[in-house]
């Protein structure tokens, strides 16, 4: 592949990776801010409850992580739709912060859930860090191959 076919397909990857973290976030999101009771006692569906072995239900608390996490995915919805290289990043960096801390309070509690609601949970909350990093190697790829700095790769 050459060098201009290389940009063209790590910008569509980009892209995907950024918009599969927004779709995620927006769903988590919405739910939690316009139906934060079901979030408790439904998340993550399918007949699981992650949610509520954890602690009481706070419904203040549980639409104001909506309403943060809703900002998380207004974040990510711009920066796939613009691809600006430090837009970008900063979004990347807000993301990882929030789903590692996120990942690392639910490793700590892992005796709250059945040993395969834990091991479900933890594999799915890796994935916004995995594509995070995905994401963040493309970026990075593009700066030593002719990015401009508006642009994530020109």
């Amino acid at each position: 592949m050459d060098r201009r076919g290389r940009k063209t397909r790590d910008r569509g990857l980009m892209r995907a990776g950024l918009l599969a973290l927004a779709g995620m976030y927006t769903i988590t999101a919405v739910w939690m801010l316009f139906f934060p009771h079901s979030f408790y006692r439904d998340f993550p569906g399918l007949g699981r409850h992650w949610v509520s072995p954890l602690g009481p239900y706070n419904e203040h608390l549980v639409t104001d992580l909506g309403g943060a996490l809703l900002g998380v995915s207004a974040a990510l919805w711009l920066a796939a739709v613009l691809l600006e290289r430090n837009l970008t990043l900063v979004v990347l960096v807000l993301t990882l912060v929030q789903s590692t801390s996120h990942f690392v309070y639910h490793l700590r509690h892992l005796h709250a859930l059945p040993a395969v609601d834990s091991l479900l949970g933890q594999a799915t909350l890796a994935v916004p860090m995995v594509l995070v990093l995905f994401v963040f190697c493309l970026v990075r790829r593009a700066d030593g191959s002719g990015s401009d700095r508006r642009g994530v790769p020109k």
